[in-house]
């Protein structure tokens, strides 16, 4: 999701009250009567310096208390604070007055104008942001790379990529390959020569999603350049790829034709285990219903799984039993086998004091006729870092092939674990991708370790731990494998070219994984 997954902020209120001024008028035979009521109303303040009340309009004698600092000092308090009530009092009533006017959904509507969704990059808020405002394509050897979107925002910049005329993914790598980060370029080239690289990205065959740092406020003219298509081989298709762009400020009527508007969702915090979902803001799409999801937590040394995956079993289902399972963005394309991202650790947000993480959900589109959604959330998953080590006797001279019956208990991080043996086992030299001509990893020796299955506690499972031997001279380690029965295998390693470590070793448990089971059921309107 680079600063991922950044939750999107509802609307500063400054702008919202900024889109309520500019709504109609009020009735005016509405408020003359509300005026003749307020003037008859007694005790009510009005500077000798201000016009007859017969002679002003509600909204001067409103604002006209505000010009009376200098004589209020000298109010007793009870003056002051029954003007000061007089105020907040007709304050309420002008917002009702444009409510009664203008009706409550039409209000509500203009206080989300700057909310939008765009697809491919997510839910954006319009202020000091420039859009591009159609995709723009350029042809090289049959091949078109085609920019679809790109939003410049004060925090970021994104950019969203596809390409066609490639073949599939098994055809460009019949022998499989890698796909390393310093196998691609993106950049933003401005017009004084500044570039700006990209600070995350998402790559599938042929197109992209780019994370930039902001632009410079006074750049609207960039030029990207991508040195090769993602995911395709290098030499076989046009590269050093440069299109100009040109972005618009994202006005009212510009996004409102280009972009769906979403809505906000209130109320809908579900907590189970001290674990808080909630929706946030949906769209809705020809193509996909887009769904902003928060969970927030008590334990800040939790970290949230990788929130697709830790989030298991999620749908939507309307009033009527009809079910949306959860999908890709739309663009994402369909040939899709491989996903490279380049992503920095995620930080988790603090929210009223809690951790907290949002992500974007795809959802299959929902039917036109749905008044009613509710998500189920199955489970949600999370990495936890222990203290938890143990340590045996490997003997002076340990070979492949011995082993050793243990009967070692852990607790890791609450979960009752029993260990009843490990052995010594080679693996042979691997290759690190599918093809014949992708690099080898070296033998290796594995002190592997037999692990009886695990039982939940309450409505919690352990998903997985890791295992690292290095203050004992192993050199790597892993999360193992799960058998059918449940039995887990673990081990850590140490190359074949490496002293095998002898004696007493310390094998170290640094983090573990645990999923805390639903459901998490949301539901809301759809207006």
């Amino acid at each position: 999701m680079s600063k991922q997954a950044h939750p999107d902020e509802f609307l500063p209120i400054e702008h919202a009250l900024t889109v309520l001024y500019r709504l109609p008028e009020p009735d005016l035979a509405f408020v003359a009567r509300l005026e003749q009521q307020l003037v008859a109303q007694p005790n009510t303040a009005v500077s000798p310096n201000h016009q007859p009340p017969n002679q002003q309009s509600l909204w001067q004698r409103l604002f006209s208390q505000q010009s009376q600092s200098d004589s209020s000092v000298l109010r007793p308090p009870s003056s002051v604070r029954h003007r000061w009530a007089t105020a907040v009092i007709l304050c309420l009533l002008a917002l009702g007055l444009i409510l009664a006017a203008v009706g409550p959904q039409r209000a509500w509507a203009a206080l989300q104008a700057w909310l939008g969704y765009v697809p491919g990059v997510g839910f954006v808020e319009w202020q000091d942001t420039a859009v591009l405002p159609s995709p723009v394509s350029l042809t090289q050897d049959a091949i078109t790379l085609h920019v679809e979107q790109m939003v410049a925002r004060p925090d970021r910049t994104t950019v969203v990529i596809s390409s066609e005329g490639l073949p599939r993914e098994d055809r460009l790598w019949p022998d499989g390959g890698q796909h390393q980060a310093t196998d691609y370029r993106f950049e933003l080239h401005l017009p004084d020569g500044r570039i700006l690289t990209t600070e995350s990205w998402t790559l599938r065959l042929g197109s992209a999603t780019l994370t930039f740092p902001p632009l410079p406020e006074d750049v609207t003219e960039v030029t990207l350049v991508v040195g090769r298509l993602p995911l395709v081989p290098p030499g076989l298709y046009p590269e050093s790829w440069q299109i100009p762009l040109r972005l618009h400020p994202a006005t009212a009527d510009l996004v409102t034709a280009l972009f769906p508007r979403p809505y906000v969702v209130t109320d809908t915090a579900v907590t189970h285990h001290d674990i808080t979902v909630e929706v946030l803001e949906v769209a809705h799409t020809p193509d996909e219903t887009a769904v902003l999801v928060q969970v927030q937590w008590d334990n800040p040394d939790w970290r949230l799984s990788q929130f697709s995956d830790g989030m298991g079993i999620s749908y939507l289902v309307d009033e009527n039993g009809r079910v949306y399972q959860q999908t890709m963005s739309p663009s994402s394309g369909s040939q899709v086998q491989t996903v490279v991202r380049r992503i920095d650790e995620v930080t988790p947000t603090p929210v009223s004091d809690r951790p907290a993480f949002s992500r974007i959900m795809h959802f299959e589109p929902v039917s036109p006729l749905a008044q009613q959604l509710r998500l189920t959330v199955g489970e949600v998953g999370f990495h936890l870092l222990t203290d938890t080590s143990f340590a045996f006797d490997l003997g002076p001279n340990p070979q492949i092939g011995d082993t050793w019956p243990l009967d070692l208990r852990l607790d890791v991080v609450g979960f009752p674990v029993h260990i009843n043996a490990a052995r010594l086992i080679e693996i042979e030299p691997m290759p690190t991708g599918p093809g014949r001509n992708a690099p080898q990893i070296p033998a290796r020796v594995a002190l592997e370790f037999d692990i009886e299955p695990i039982p939940a506690v309450g409505q919690a499972t352990l998903q997985g731990f890791g295992l690292d031997g290095g203050r004992s001279g192993f050199t790597g380690g892993g999360s193992g494998s799960i058998t059918e029965d449940g039995r887990r295998q673990m081990a850590v390693m140490v190359f074949t070219d490496d002293p095998m470590p002898t004696g007493v070793v310390t094998i170290t448990v640094p983090k573990a994984s645990i999923v805390w089971q639903g459901p998490w059921e949301i539901s809301w309107p759809v207006p």
